[in-house]
């Protein structure tokens, strides 16, 4: 039986446990700017083409 990998934050990488939500996590644990600085710099990285989907 296949088994789903742990959620990982993408801002600190810590692992989500079984009873934590990624954006429970990203809200209580992590600062406005910070979020935004992770979106604008993967904005940026998707629009010069380093991104892959």
């Amino acid at each position: 039986m296949a088994t789903k990998p742990p959620t990982v934050c993408p801002l600190c990488n810590e692992e989500m446990g079984a009873s934590q939500c990624l954006e429970d996590h990203l809200v209580d644990d992590h600062a406005k700017r910070e979020l935004a600085k992770h979106a604008v710099s993967y904005y940026e990285m998707e629009e010069l083409g380093s991104v892959q989907e």
